[in-house]
């Protein structure tokens, strides 16, 4: 998770989107609620940010 954000902060959508689904995935696996709207909340950020490109 760490590393998804530090890539979503230093701009680059595409490393920090790959991260964001294997934590998406993990928290699915796992069940884990949390974590799984964190990762969902990164990923929108990140879509939100490169609709305009």
């Amino acid at each position: 998770m760490t590393l998804a954000q530090l890539y979503a902060e230093e701009g680059k959508t595409e490393e920090a989107r790959i991260y964001f689904e294997k934590v998406l995935k993990f928290a699915n696996d796992m069940k884990d609620m949390r974590l799984k709207e964190i990762a969902d909340e990164g990923l929108a950020k990140l879509a939100s940010t490169t609709a305009g490109i």
